[in-house]
């Protein structure tokens, strides 16, 4: 082989063994989700009472409002309370 190619071994070999080493040395995993900070999450509920009168002109009922209500709630960014069956604001 020649010097060339020999460089271009050790070179992926090192690129390869540095996540892993990496994560030896800081303890977690070179392959798992990094922790990152986020912000707190944020209830928008001038979309969210949009979305319940869009249910409510839909003539939604029971069931099928619970499960708009859920869904609103859900993806405004409120926090669903299983047992009352209510959107709420998120943690802070």
């Amino acid at each position: 082989m020649t010097s060339i190619t020999l460089t271009v071994f050790r070179l992926l070999r090192v690129a390869l063994a540095a996540p892993l080493a990496a994560a030896a040395i800081l303890g977690g995993s070179a392959f798992g989700n990094p922790a990152t900070a986020r912000a707190a999450p944020e209830w928008d509920i001038g979309a969210y009472d949009n979305c319940m009168d869009a249910g409510a002109a839909q003539g939604l009922k029971g069931q099928d409002w619970d499960n708009h209500n859920k869904a609103c709630c859900e993806k405004t960014g409120g926090d669903w309370n299983v047992g009352a069956k209510k959107c709420q604001a998120p943690p802070g």
